[in-house]
């Protein structure tokens, strides 16, 4: 609290700690009349009171991204695209999306990251004023084909699509960067911020910097960003600005998928109904968890039903956060779930584990698992963890197990809407009659595709035209 006591008096309030980032704060002023007797009042005046007010904020400088910033706000991510080698897509900028400022000097303070506000801090803005720019965001998961261990450089590269464009006659200036998803590091080469040539303007990532990513079983962030141009310097952009232009993600002997996040409005619930958060079992009704947890991907029906049968055989009701722990299975039922986890996800008999998990280290195989339950790479805790469980020689099914059924908070909301979107895939291709069409390395692709895109902020029950565009891009 302040107070000015005369006439072209001047009152100065400092806040008594840090005012922190994406929250707001209330001024209030109060007017009360100049006489002996302090009566607060007391205010009797027939002429408007007028004042001014100013503020000044003492910053501190921050990264242009930083390890922590990928916590959802309001939405999750949609798959845009995926394929061998290279995907392409389409966007617009446009004022629904994410800000991005670019402030004129380094010593200033804002969110950071593909958070609501992210910040610049380039050397030629206009009259040297903040510019107001808006960016897309993408998550892009890369796994080696199994013909190569190894892959090319990763190339992204933005054209702009009309004569109104991102890009377009130098009336507006794109930005990139490409980021490792886990710390939030803007990758060797991956920061570009300058005019389009003849079109397009791209960021190289070198391949090793990309295939240790691929073995650690990590992604990358990209965001494409659009500012007004002004002669070679930068300005904001108007409200009603409509920047369409393409994105091309290429890299050679990989299978490439791109997602978006999604964008929402202020103060509408991202999710209407009310997830479950129960501890997660393992029996004869949800076999398709480990089918999640550990290939990414729906069931087949075929392989549904059999392991359905084989838990509904000896009672297997395993759920170590609800108390029915490995040692409440009777021998009958812990042979059973022991001959489950082996034969389930054993390299060495079922490829598709050589598809999801071949070329990755201890680390990148639970990274691989978390990922594949819950959109998330493994806590440092957890994966150190689990890392050594499986250097000891678990084995990998079990330890997907392990984790999927050890979730809690957001992780069983992620995962229970994963399941729930599975079971309604796996359903779709037995009522659609396509069964036959799920099969071969192509196919499952698809499926964890599917899988992928779901998070704790997805409908489970407007999944529908989803699973119904996975299932109509399957192999005839």
């Amino acid at each position: 609290m302040a107070s000015a006591g005369s006439v072209g008096g001047e009152a100065t309030l400092t806040p008594p700690s840090n005012l922190s980032a994406n929250r707001t704060y209330r001024l209030q002023i109060v007017g009360r009349q100049n006489n002996n007797d302090n009566n607060l009042f007391t205010f009797n005046t027939g002429n408007p009171v007028t004042y001014n007010v100013s503020a000044e904020l003492s910053l501190t400088s921050v990264a242009e991204f930083q390890a922590g910033s990928f916590i959802p706000r309001t939405s999750g991510f949609s798959q845009r695209g995926a394929g061998a080698n290279s995907v392409s897509l389409d966007g617009v900028l446009q004022g629904s999306d994410n800000f991005l400022v670019a402030f004129p000097t380094a010593n200033l303070i804002g969110p950071s990251g593909f958070t609501t506000t992210n910040i610049l801090t380039p050397n030629n803005l206009t009259n040297n004023i903040s510019a107001v720019g808006y960016a897309d965001e993408f998550k892009v998961d890369i796994v080696n084909s199994t013909q190569s261990s190894n892959g090319g450089d990763l190339v992204v590269t933005v054209n702009t699509r009309t004569t109104n464009g991102l890009g377009a006659n130098d009336d507006t200036r794109p930005y990139i960067s490409v980021v490792n998803d886990s710390t939030g590091e803007i990758l060797p080469g991956g920061q570009v911020f300058t005019f389009l040539n003849n079109g397009s303007t791209s960021v190289t990532i070198p391949e090793g910097i990309i295939d240790t990513l691929v073995q650690d079983g990590d992604s990358i962030r990209i965001k494409v960003a659009g500012f007004e141009a002004n002669g070679p310097n930068i300005a904001g952009l108007d409200g009603d600005a409509n920047l369409p232009y393409s994105l091309v993600v290429s890299s050679v002997n990989r299978n490439i998928t791109v997602s978006e996040r999604l964008s929402q409005a202020p103060g509408v619930p991202s999710v209407p109904e009310t997830p479950s958060v129960e501890p997660l079992t393992l029996n004869s009704d949800n076999v398709q968890i480990a089918y999640v947890a550990y290939y990414g991907r729906p069931a087949d029906p075929e392989g549904r039903d059999f392991w359905s049968d084989v838990l509904a055989r000896e009672n297997v009701v395993y759920s170590p956060r609800s108390g029915s722990g490995i040692d409440t299975l009777s021998p009958e039922a812990l042979n059973l779930y022991n001959t489950f986890t082996n034969d389930f996800g054993n390299v060495d008999s079922q490829p598709e584990a050589l598809e999801v998990f071949g070329g990755l280290n201890a680390a990148g195989i639970v990274n691989r698992i978390y990922r594949n339950a819950f959109n998330r790479n493994a806590e440092a805790e957890g994966l150190a963890f689990w890392t050594g469980k499986l250097n000891e020689g678990f084995p990998q099914a079990a330890i997907a197990l392990e984790i999927a059924l050890g979730a809690q908070a957001t992780d069983i909301v992620a995962l229970n809407n994963k399941i729930e979107g599975a079971d309604l895939f796996t359903d779709n291709l037995i009522s659609q009659g396509v069964i036959n069409r799920y099969n071969g390395e192509t196919a499952r692709q698809i499926g964890r595709n599917f899988v992928s895109s779901i998070d704790q902020f997805s409908i489970p029950s407007a999944l529908q035209g989803q699973v119904d565009t996975a299932i109509n891009s399957l192999p005839a």
